[in-house]
């Protein structure tokens, strides 16, 4: 899933019918006025975050005994706060220096027609504050670190700055356009009958869904990458993912020049699947732990998480579009007359969206990471180690898909969990949008290993809430079509 942060600059950028809002300069003094305000601000936070890190080193220096201290606070705080002050920044430049407008009249005077060129320069503040953000960041963690703790991610700026725009960026981006472009494409080939909100909502749907299909091949242009080499370790992988019954097109290695260990998978329906397992991980870890972070991985696909987000979303859209309709009913609100009036009139929709990506999704990715947590301890009950294959008539019966996971897995792989976080120099209480603490999952592991019927409580909690979410999104769905609400949305 991409940050919310960039979800929300999103949606401040297009959701609100930014581009209706304000007025546009009135000459081209006033024009470069608002371009150096929009570039400059982000400039200034970046300053910041950059500074706060010095700060803490030069403390660090005074009293040496608090530079763990303060060097993990600086790291596990300064990114989202200087994230959501960007955030900030942004959303006064939309709708306080009217940036849309801006961009239209700097277009409209140049007569340049470009597809998504107004699109890219109403978004630029935002990517390029994103990027002298993590300028500072780079600045401040190299302050933070002394030399003999530094990770090999902050040995050159640009290595940081390609790191970080590879992870948050490469790869949401291009859908984005890739929406924005078919979108472009219905307005101008439909007819104008078929141009309802229900019909668009479906063209985008479909769009979406294509380029998910097509995600694991931008994934492969993006990512430096090779195969995984043939040998014990890979034919335990693939051996594990036929007995969990998922497809998978090819296990990949994640050239990051040893600076991150993680894992991902991509792929959905019936396109190429990749799983992706970083050369920090293969490094560090041995081959136990890496069968459960793979185990881990490919329960993503054989939970179908992917479908289940996509499922809440849809809720969520209806739901902002009844709430769009029922205040058009009622009267509207009587904003014309405000500075931000028309973002004040699609803000009950934005929010309700807004609330239910950050809360319910992030509540879904947490619950979906603990179930695959249970997956990825299953998992080593589940394959042959080399010295089980040499020894098979002596070896233990491989467990099932859906038996418990035993305590030797569920050990393995709470000390996997603390091994990453040590390797990406991470301390496991460091919260997460997705993920939540790594400590949370650790102490649910080990109250799993201690108390088996913790795993069918959370099971059975978890498949209540997708009833839930399956009827909130049906209801939701059904009225907003019939009441023709969806049309409220465009």
């Amino acid at each position: 899933m991409p940050p919310p942060t960039l979800l929300i600059a999103l949606i401040l950028a297009f959701g609100l019918s930014a581009g209706t809002i304000g007025a546009p300069p009135v000459n081209g003094w006033e024009g470069m006025i608002r371009g150096v305000a929009a570039l400059g601000l982000p400039v200034l936070v970046a300053l910041l975050v950059a500074a706060a890190g010095r700060l803490v080193s030069l403390s660090s220096r005074a009293h040496p005994d608090r530079l763990g201290v303060l060097g993990r606070a600086y790291l596990t705080h300064a990114s989202l706060g200087a994230e959501v002050a960007l955030l900030g920044v942004f959303a006064w430049t939309i709708h306080g220096l009217n940036w849309p407008a801006t961009v239209a009249w700097l277009t409209g005077r140049i007569g340049v027609v470009v597809p998504l060129l107004n699109e890219t320069l109403v978004l630029a503040p935002y990517i390029i504050g994103l990027g002298l953000i993590w300028w500072g960041l780079y600045l401040g963690e190299r302050a933070v670190c002394p030399p003999r703790w530094r990770p090999r991610r902050l040995e050159s700026v640009r290595a940081y700055l390609i790191a970080k725009a590879r992870r948050s960026l490469a790869i949401v981006l291009p859908l984005v356009a890739a929406i924005a472009l078919m979108q472009q494409l219905f307005e101008r080939l439909l007819p104008e009958g078929f141009q309802g909100g229900s019909v668009h909502l479906a063209a985008m749907g479909l769009v979406g869904l294509g380029s998910l299909t097509a995600l694991p091949l931008l994934v492969k242009r993006m990512w430096p990458y090779h195969p995984l080499e043939p040998g014990p370790l890979r034919n335990r992988l693939l051996d594990l993912a036929r007995r969990r019954r998922v497809r998978i097109s090819e296990i990949h290695v994640w050239q990051t020049d040893h600076t991150l260990a993680t894992a991902a998978v991509t792929g959905f329906g019936f396109g190429p699947r990749y799983v992706f397992l970083t050369d920090a991980l293969l490094e560090h870890l041995d081959d136990e732990r890496i069968v459960a972070v793979f185990g881990h991985e490919l329960s993503h696909l054989h939970r179908r998480h992917i479908r289940w987000f996509g499922v809440a979303l849809l809720g969520a859209v209806g739901l902002a579009a009844l709430v769009n309709w029922l205040i058009d009913r009622s009267g509207g609100l009587d904003v014309a007359s405000l500075f931000w009036g028309e973002a004040v009139r699609q803000a009950p929709a934005a929010l309700v969206l807004g609330g239910v990506v950050f809360f319910v999704f992030g509540a879904m990715s947490r619950s979906f990471e603990r179930q695959a947590d249970l997956d990825g301890a299953r998992a080593l009950s589940q394959t042959r180690s080399a010295a089980d294959s040499t020894d098979p008539a002596h070896a233990p019966p491989l467990a099932g898909p859906d038996d418990p996971p035993d305590r030797y897995g569920l050990e393995v792989f709470i000390a996997t969990l603390r091994q990453v976080a040590a390797i990406n120099h991470l301390s496991v209480r460091r919260w997460t949008w997705r993920h939540g603490r790594m400590a949370d999952r650790i102490a649910f592991l080990e109250r799993v290993r201690d108390h088996p019927e913790t795993e069918l409580i959370f099971l059975r909690r978890l498949r209540r809430r997708g009833r839930w979410i399956a009827a909130v999104t049906t209801f939701t769905t059904l009225m907003a079509w019939l009441t023709g609400s969806f049309d409220l949305l465009r």
